[in-house]
């Protein structure tokens, strides 16, 4: 049984069941088991550049399938009706062919749109093993995956390798690309711009180095991540957490299991 509103991204505080990474040509996908209980349970999905498939299903096989995208502020949602749950994420490298609204952070993707969603919710809850539904779901995603286009990964990578610290014009000049190129191609694949991107991998890395010692100031935190000073790290970090990162950090101090760093 998991404990209230356990934190997704970008570590996974809960008494996961199973965890797993295939690797296959063109992606990484990291799978999670996270319990079977009679009683739904709250999910909460920290701001993070990553996407989160949650698979929900009972034992008859009745179930949806969730699109989580949270790149402005933590969210939290109850799966419906379910027993079992299986998270998926993957990263900012690929687009999704399921159909979702880039501006809403859960999508629910019902049997109904997809013969073939139906189908795999009925062999999850047939399978008995954690393999078996890993390969199931791995074949299911493989045909609802792109490679986003090598002009935006090309961006991605730029950002970065900045750790988040340049701007829109020094990103015009490295690549070549127009401002408006650049702040159209985010936002048609990610449903965000490049400013929002950058302020999602500082974000990230703050929390990696909480993550890692959570007991140093907030000073020692941004010491190499690209923040002009303390109170930029804390206004932003509120902005994206609806709490301070002393909040934060006492919450997790708490938590029953350590963090699970994302895959």
């Amino acid at each position: 049984m998991i404990s209230e509103n356990p934190m997704i991204q970008p570590y996974i505080l809960l008494n996961t069941q199973n965890t797993t990474v295939i690797t296959g040509n063109r992606h990484t996908f990291c799978f999670y088991e996270l319990y079977k209980s009679p009683v739904p349970q709250p999910l909460t999905f920290i701001p993070a550049p990553f996407t989160d498939i949650i698979i929900a299903y009972n034992a008859s096989g009745n179930g949806c399938i969730y699109c989580v995208h949270s790149p402005s502020c933590t969210i939290t949602f109850t799966p419906d009706d379910c027993t079992h749950i299986i998270g998926v994420r993957f990263d900012d490298a690929l687009c999704l062919k399921i159909p979702f609204s880039p501006s809403k952070p859960v999508t629910r993707y019902t049997p109904e749109n997809d013969d073939m969603t139906a189908v795999l919710l009925k062999q999850l809850a047939a399978s008995r093993s954690f393999d078996t539904r890993t390969s199931l779901i791995n074949d299911f995603l493989n045909n609802k995956i792109l490679v986003c286009p090598t002009k935006l990964l090309k961006l991605r990578t730029v950002i970065k390798e900045t750790d988040g610290c340049i701007t829109i014009n020094e990103l015009s000049e490295i690549t070549g690309y127009s401002n408006r190129q650049i702040n159209r191609m985010f936002t048609s694949y990610w449903g965000y711009g490049p400013k929002d991107y950058c302020r999602l991998i500082r974000f990230q890395q703050a929390l990696s180095e909480i993550i890692k010692n959570p007991q140093r100031s907030n000073s020692e935190f941004i010491a190499h991540i690209a923040y002009s000073d303390q109170a930029h790290f804390q206004r932003e970090f509120k902005q994206f957490m609806n709490e301070t990162p002393r909040q934060f950090i006492k919450k997790l101090m708490k938590a029953e299991n350590p963090p699970l760093q994302h895959c």
